[in-house]
């Protein structure tokens, strides 16, 4: 016991009632007066406890936070330092920085670690090899085998967001005599880069759940002229709002209970069901992966910077989608001679 504590055990066995004289109990110990009475009067803490104090989650949520990161790298799931950002503030119920984060990583180095790794062009090329691929899908093979899953309780899921007016370069035939004398070289476009995003769901049986739009939208969300065009006999779409247009934690959680489990939990039943998703941290949180663990919706994560090669959707839905959207815009521009802008009402129509 230091100095201190010894002072501070003194002036707890005093009798109640009996007066401190912190003067003589310093002397006494060797410690300072000041010190001693801040400390007894709790204005000050030793740092130890002050440190423990600081953390935003106590030893043992930090332990379960360990146990939760060993049990997602198991898994093949490694998380990214904002991954562990948001499972630190899912647990602590509010904000942690990323050097929380660090800091976290730093005090548990013995069963963590931290790994960089090279650009991302080059992993996008590493990623490429015919060894990596046949592992991963050995070890879904695996987990196939594993829970009986059918190819019709196999879905993939992906995000895709389309700039309302922006056109992608194109083919144009021209006047001669007003592109050589350089009057004429670009097609006028919109210019609303105002985006939308399309959530969408494939089944390997060759089916699809019907798609989640998300709007770019402030803090007022969806205005009613926006989707007042659609028609709900005619169209089937599940749609929402954030700040940026992009899914985000909550968009992401919403989607799995509300579009894909009650889309399809009577035609599973209590089998368990495969989804396929990149790594955007929206599919990874804490709170989704636990939904998926109570309702047997095993998660599957591409390996890095391959999704270019191995997502479905990108080659059999969003590329086409692409092209078609943007031969829609081009007749509504055609249509309104240039002078008619589009906007968030038009979206729909065209999509």
């Amino acid at each position: 016991m230091g100095s201190l504590e010894a002072a501070l055990a003194a002036i707890e066995s005093l009798a109640p009632g009996e007066s401190i004289n912190y003067s003589e109990i310093a002397r006494n110990y060797g410690v300072e007066r000041s010190t001693l009475r801040r400390r007894h009067q709790a204005r000050t803490q030793s740092r130890a406890t002050e440190g423990i104090n600081r953390r935003k989650l106590s030893p043992q949520q930090e332990k379960e936070l360990i146990s939760y990161i060993k049990k997602l790298t198991e898994r093949g799931l490694p998380p990214t330092r904002a991954m562990i950002q948001n499972f630190a503030g899912s647990i602590a119920g509010t904000t942690v920085s990323m050097w929380w984060v660090d800091q976290f990583i730093k005090r548990n180095n013995s069963e963590l670690i931290l790994h960089w790794t090279t650009g991302m062009d080059s992993k996008r090329h590493n990623a490429d090899l015919e060894a990596k691929y046949s592992l991963y899908f050995s070890l879904l093979q695996q987990k196939i085998n594993k829970y009986s899953i059918q190819p019709r309780y196999t879905y993939n899921m992906d995000e895709k967001g389309i700039l309302l007016g922006i056109i992608t370069r194109t083919k144009r035939i021209f006047s001669r005599q007003e592109y050589e004398r350089k009057a004429v070289r670009q097609a006028i476009q919109d210019g609303n880069r105002e985006c939308i995003s399309i959530l969408a769901c494939i089944c390997a049986d060759g089916s699809a759940l019907d798609p989640a739009l998300i709007y770019e939208a402030g803090l007022e969300g969806l205005l009613l002229g926006w989707i007042e065009d659609i028609n709900p006999e005619e169209y089937s779409a599940f749609i929402t709002s954030s700040l940026s247009s992009w899914i985000n934690n909550e968009i992401g959680l919403t989607w799995l209970e509300q579009v894909f489990n009650r889309c399809i939990k009577e035609k599973a039943g209590r089998l368990y069901r495969l989804l396929i998703v990149d790594g955007h941290r929206s599919y990874v949180t804490m709170d989704f992966l636990n939904y998926c663990d109570w309702y047997r919706i095993l998660v599957a994560v591409f390996p890095p910077y391959s999704t270019h090669t191995l997502q479905p959707l990108d080659a059999c839905i969003f590329k086409p989608l692409s092209t078609t959207y943007l031969e829609e815009l081009l007749a509504f521009l055609y249509k309104g001679q240039g002078l008619c802008l589009i906007a968030k009402r038009d979206f729909f129509n065209l999509f």
